[in-house]
């Protein structure tokens, strides 16, 4: 049976499996003793710094509900961030320093926030892909699209007024729902995802990829359509080692950290495209 679990180390020279420590459906007491290895960097140098919410938080259940439990696990400005949320992962592959600046429930407005003490702690220069991954949360409280693109756009502004030549892409969300709309929302027999139809999350994230295209073309930034990458395969429905977005009763996703998040395969393809984008001569493309 695979289960969720809290991931204890991540190699900063390889994306590879972390070491696992044994978690079932709640976590022992002995997990709470665990020692975290921070793959986050000081050096911002050629970094990496990611915005967004959960998605890229991507911190274990856990520790979001035990926080003083874990003192070794990772966080910046108050946020937990996963050891091996995909900021890590693409800091392996591309062997850039990283910063991941990201916080559970966030909408594109708090990310502003959090771009100024990012700025303001000396995080962002020009030689920094900075990447920006949200807007879904604020579908979720009914923002208006208008205002979403706007302050995604606003957030390239800001970027652009302390670091003008630094590298800037827009990450989109990895698909919860199918093709057909369904949200499998319970994986609990291997290889058969079951779920219904959910419009009310599809036609959130396909507004919130709208939104992100809208943004990073007003903006001139590049957009990694990750939505339209991933729905056909890797949703929710998918089978069981390739889906990258796991249910909320869910004991058939290999390592996932929360409910409805990305799996370590979903946020290692997440890695993979920014790494690309790392890459990338010319970014101001769609991925």
């Amino acid at each position: 049976m695979q289960r969720h679990r809290i991931s204890s180390r991540l190699s900063v020279a390889t994306v590879a499996l972390p070491v696992l420590v044994a978690a079932a459906v709640h976590a022992s007491p002995a997990v709470a003793d665990t020692e975290f290895t921070n793959p986050y960097s000081t050096d911002t140098a050629d970094n990496i710094v990611a915005f967004g919410d959960s998605f890229t938080a991507n911190s274990d259940s856990y520790v979001n509900d035990n926080p003083d439990q874990y003192p070794t696990y990772p966080r910046t400005a108050g946020c937990l961030t996963a050891p091996d949320a995909w900021p890590a992962l693409a800091g392996s592959l591309t062997g850039r320093p990283v910063q991941n600046w990201a916080c559970n429930t966030h909408t594109t407005g708090q990310m502003l926030d959090r771009i100024d003490q990012a700025v303001a702690a000396g995080a962002v220069n020009n030689t920094t892909l900075v990447i920006l991954a949200a807007g879904m949360n604020d579908q979720r409280q009914a923002v208006p699209d208008a205002t979403i693109i706007d302050n995604l756009v606003t957030a390239v502004t800001k970027i652009r007024a302390v670091a003008p030549d630094a590298q800037i892409g827009i990450l989109g969300r990895l698909a919860t729902t199918d093709v057909e709309g369904r949200f499998c929302d319970q994986n609990t027999v291997p290889d058969q995802p079951t779920g219904a139809l959910d419009p009310v999350t599809a036609f959130q994230e396909t507004a919130n990829q709208a939104n992100q295209k809208a943004a990073a073309d007003r903006a001139g930034t590049a957009f990694i359509d990750v939505r339209s990458m991933t729905v056909t395969e890797h949703s929710t429905c998918a089978p069981d080692a390739q889906r990258y977005v796991s249910g909320i009763t869910d004991t058939t996703t290999p390592d996932y950290n929360m409910p409805a998040h990305p799996s370590l395969a979903g946020s290692t393809y997440l890695a993979q495209q920014v790494a690309a984008l790392s890459a990338a001569t010319t970014p101001e493309t769609t991925l």
